[in-house]
């Protein structure tokens, strides 16, 4: 159900609950009876707009129609329900702008003044007239309150439609600056290896792995360097799964049968307090502290980039998804 839908509900409601009570407490039985009778067609009218999802012209004209009937059979009783006659040409403007507003004042004129003058209800048009003649000027400026409204709500849903290509041009056009300035690109792989050189620049180390977070599932391989590094490093290993679970490096010695292997380092790969995955390291010797702080600091810039590279790269795939169910 749409925003306006559920306006035109509520603000029935509200006024139907409000009017009733105050017909309550005033005890006046004539009062309560037209305010029952405009209390059904409301809950009809809202009930049709609730089972279609849509509010029509011709629905609140009807509407509009049958209430000042009532209340032009029943004056000056049916005074008490003049608030709810305001909200219906309100929600004519904010459905149908002027033309519903103009209908719905047309309705209230034939419903409060011609026909109680044709029924020979009241002997005086003039008079019926200057009774009513300031709620019929507040219902027309709750019509045109409500078609100001409606203009508002264009406006505004325009002006954040245009704002949000704005924004999304403006940030393509950057990244694709910053795409052509970077020497690795923005490819994930790319990065994951520029990573895996720096370890192995500092570390002097045999095999690397980097897994990733890939939406909510489990620790995938992005990259591997070195001969067999698929078989000895794997994610569920549980020195990755303290890292990840800490967010902080582990050092560690397995048992291998590949002594160039036997010392393994996992760092974190973190942007800001968000883990994005793990880097893997495995070497002949351990890493000394102070090698591992300085290693970590530069895990943090690598790993802004490659998390930058997986949405460049999560972009792509679901640009291909679109492109292959399109030829489809």
């Amino acid at each position: 159900m749409s925003p306006r839908e559920q306006v035109a509900i509520s603000s029935r409601v509200f006024c139907l609950a409000a009017v009733f009570g105050v017909s309550l407490l005033s005890g006046s039985p004539a009062s309560i009876q037209s305010v029952i009778a405009v209390l059904v067609v409301g809950a009809m009218s809202a009930y049709v707009s609730y089972a279609t999802r849509r509010t029509t012209l011709t629905m609140l004209t009807a509407e509009t129609l049958a209430v000042a009937l009532i209340m032009g059979l029943t004056f000056p009783t049916s005074l008490i329900l003049m608030p709810y006659l305001v909200v219906l040409p309100l929600l004519a403007g904010l459905f149908k702008r002027l033309p519903g507003v103009a209908l719905a004042m047309a309705a209230q004129v034939v419903g409060l003044v011609i026909v109680p003058l044709a029924t020979g209800g009241f002997d005086s048009a003039g008079q019926r007239t200057t009774e009513l003649a300031p709620w019929i000027l507040t219902t027309l400026g709750g019509g045109l309150l409500g078609v100001w409204a409606r203009t508002l709500g264009a406006a505004a849903l325009s002006e954040d439609t245009d704002t949000s290509y704005e924004s999304a041009r403006q940030l393509l056009t950057q990244l694709r600056t910053v795409t052509r300035r970077l020497s690795a690109g923005l490819d994930s792989e790319g990065m994951a290896a520029a990573l895996m050189a720096t370890l192995h620049e500092r570390l002097d180390d045999s095999y690397d792995a980097v897994f990733v977070k890939m939406q909510g599932s489990l620790l995938v391989p992005l990259a591997y360097r070195g001969m067999g590094a698929q078989q000895l490093l794997a994610p569920n290993d549980q020195l990755v799964e303290r890292c990840w679970v800490a967010m902080a490096p582990v050092l560690g010695v397995v048992p291998a049968a590949d002594r160039e292997a036997r010392h393994r380092l996992v760092l974190p790969l973190r942007v800001g307090h968000r883990m994005i995955g793990v880097a893997v390291s495995s070497g002949a010797e351990a890493a000394s502290p102070e090698v591992v702080a300085a290693v970590l600091t530069e895990m943090d810039a690598h790993s802004l980039r490659l998390d930058t590279a997986l949405v460049v790269d999560e972009r792509r795939a679901l640009a291909a998804a679109d492109e292959r169910q399109r030829l489809a």
